[in-house]
């Protein structure tokens, strides 16, 4: 039985172009592409939308990581000063670096300024890993995190951990002498990766088709 194809939506359109059996129904699919083609600017239309609504979406995700990277920032600096009361230069230079890492990043995120993006990639990319081996422990999660760890020296650790906190270490490194034997991976930070790479891959995408970012 033929299908009368003028009635459907440009939606439904493309989902019967890619369920059709194009071989049991020969003729259907011929009238199928003939719509299409005949109602390509309205296709086009609906496809952008679509396109439209997932920059909206990675959009939004982007903005969310800006504004945790300030929210960061601020509770660093606040750390900073507090060293500084409790006369420890070395706390506040690191709690100082990190503030201002996490505050420019943040503030050309939110800025939507493209050329400083590599900043939250490097904010971000800090945060995946965290390790302890021997005396030699780092760890950088930002306000939290969702880590997976592998840990060879304790017999009894959480797999898979999930933390936030307000107003305490950003950020720690340390040479000690307690024994340490852990990776630690923050799927968080991946995340927020994933995040950056799609935003700057649609920026590039529309400095092709638009010549301009």
């Amino acid at each position: 039985m033929d299908v009368n194809y003028s009635k459907y939506s440009p939606k439904s359109l493309l989902e019967a172009l890619s369920t059709i059996d194009r071989n049991g129904y020969p003729e259907n699919y011929a009238n199928l592409i003939l719509e299409i083609s005949s109602r390509r600017d309205e296709i086009s239309l609906y496809e952008a939308s679509l396109e439209e609504k997932k920059v909206k979406k990675w959009g939004a995700y982007f903005s969310a990581i800006g504004y945790f990277q300030l929210i960061t920032g601020f509770f660093a600096m606040v750390g900073c000063l507090l060293y500084l009361y409790e006369n420890s230069i070395s706390g506040a230079v690191l709690s100082f670096g990190v503030a201002a890492l996490n505050g420019i990043s943040g503030f050309f995120v939110v800025k939507r300024n493209p050329k400083y993006y590599w900043l939250c990639y490097l904010n971000q990319g800090l945060q995946v890993v965290s390790f302890g081996v021997g005396g030699l422990y780092f760890n950088y999660f930002g306000l939290g995190g969702i880590f997976l760890t592998y840990d060879w020296v304790s017999p009894v650790y959480n797999w898979l951990q999930a933390s936030f906190s307000i107003g305490g270490s950003v950020v720690s490194f340390s040479l000690n002498n307690e024994p340490n034997g852990y990776v630690q991976i923050d799927v968080l930070a991946i995340f927020y990766l994933l995040v950056i790479y799609k935003v700057m891959s649609k920026l590039e995408a529309n400095k092709a088709i638009n010549g301009t970012l």
